[in-house]
């Protein structure tokens, strides 16, 4: 079953931009509740442990993942056994998803691309209940051409779309809440799996602080020091988006 988005939902979207939204039925492991979501430009789906080998090229670039939360992948193995971990979660195709191209930028769409969107990167809430934490990596080689923020426009659209009991394993859950979520009473009660949604990143990650600031996201704190990695120190500044404030902003 394919549907059109609600533009109620996704006003920010132009007509062209539409997203359809496609339950997964293509692969004999996708769960009942995997989705797909398609744009003029780009598909989101399901991980799949083929995926390994492009997003390496990804992962594995020292430039992309300066400010990720851990190192550059120093082998196929480490990005194999990253993948892995997405297929064993539950929110694999229901709020994690693979970012793919149709066709290089300015390109023809032509069959073979179509029966093969290449693999840019990944964006999604990837952990279940009772995290909100959105998190986006994009291969370098596609910075500044406004696909970062299609993905996260469209998806951002979606999950805040979602009723609770929508996502299996996912029902909201008023305990072990990350701090920086920071739910109100209202919010805790609201009907809407996502009343509010989280993101953090490295202070010195301007260009992925403008971007989720342009959307909307606003600084809730900082914290120096919050995690190792490799040999220096991380700090983190964590910001927070409200669905009420996603709906105002597109009135």
């Amino acid at each position: 079953m394919v549907l059109h988005w609600n533009h109620a939902s996704s006003p920010r979207l132009e007509d062209d931009k539409t997203p359809l939204i496609q339950r997964d039925s293509t692969s004999a492991m996708a769960a009942p509740n995997m989705i797909t979501i398609e744009t003029r430009r780009m598909i989101l789906r399901a991980a799949e442990q083929e995926d390994a080998i492009a997003l390496h090229q990804i992962m594995s670039d020292a430039e992309t993942m300066r400010f990720w939360s851990e190192l550059p992948h120093a082998d196929l193995a480490r990005t194999k056994a990253w993948v892995s971990s997405m297929l064993r979660s539950t929110q694999n195709g229901v709020t994690d998803f693979m970012i793919c191209l149709k066709s290089d930028i300015g390109g023809v769409l032509t069959i073979p691309e179509r029966a093969r969107p290449r693999i840019i990167g990944k964006v999604g809430i990837f952990r279940a209940r009772p995290s909100h934490e959105i998190g986006f990596v994009l291969d370098r080689s596609y910075w500044g051409k406004d696909l970062a923020t299609e993905a996260l426009t469209t998806l951002l659209a979606y999950l805040f779309s979602l009723k609770k009991g929508y996502v299996v394993d996912t029902a909201l859950n008023t305990t072990g809440l990350d701090p920086h979520v920071n739910l109100s009473d209202e919010e805790l009660r609201s009907p809407w799996m996502y009343p509010a949604i989280t993101a953090d990143t490295e202070p010195r990650n301007a260009a992925s602080i403008g971007l989720l600031k342009k959307l909307g996201f606003v600084e809730t704190g900082r914290v120096e020091r919050s995690f190792r990695l490799g040999d220096e120190w991380q700090d983190t500044l964590y910001l927070r988006l409200t669905r009420e404030k996603w709906l105002d902003e597109d009135k």
